[in-house]
């Protein structure tokens, strides 16, 4: 039986980056035995995917394990375990709190290695978790880049998360905390 299984929303599609590998090398620097990630293009699909697999009486998984965009402040977070009927998983289900893009914004010398030599606009002065739309923003502080161009959530997104450091991000994030230790 495999130890765990993780859905993840994200574009299921390679053409232009593959986040599911991205993912796969952020969370490898848990030291943790690496879980199945299964990639959803939407939330709805994640989340179902998810329904699926907890609710199965023979799964193959000891751990079944969410992880979605929560698309809004940390305050939100029971309101939308309600609305998604997962109020009796909650310590299955993982934040990316505003967006993934929000990690990124958390870890500005990542972005500016990656970015090189530097990003055309300034990065917001608030913390990432309060950045209503991380992605917008990203995309903002990168329109015009004479090498990259302007962020793309696919492409850039999954060369961001494999640089990212899981340390700093467990520190910024409590809910990167507590899906590194449930892996």
């Amino acid at each position: 039986m495999a130890k765990c299984v993780l859905f993840v929303e994200g574009s299921q599609n390679t053409n232009n980056g593959d986040l599911r590998n991205g993912f796969g090398k952020l969370l490898a620097q848990a030291g943790r035995p690496m879980p199945q990630i299964i990639m959803s293009d939407d939330t709805a699909g994640a989340v179902r995917k998810f329904r699926l697999e907890v609710n199965k009486a023979n799964s193959l998984f000891q751990r079944v394990l969410l992880l979605v965009d929560l698309d809004g402040p940390e305050e939100a977070r029971e309101a939308w375990l309600a609305a998604q009927e997962l109020v009796r998983y909650r310590e299955q289900v993982f934040f990316m709190v505003q967006k993934m893009e929000a990690w990124f914004l958390a870890q500005p010398g990542v972005l500016h290695e990656f970015y090189a030599p530097k990003l055309p606009h300034a990065l917001p002065g608030a913390p990432p978790t309060r950045v209503s739309h991380p992605d917008r923003e990203l995309a903002r502080c990168t329109r015009d880049h004479p090498k990259k161009g302007t962020y793309h959530k696919t492409a850039h997104g999954a060369r961001l998360l494999a640089l990212l450091r899981l340390p700093d991000l467990q520190r910024a994030f409590p809910d990167v905390a507590r899906l590194a230790a449930a892996l």
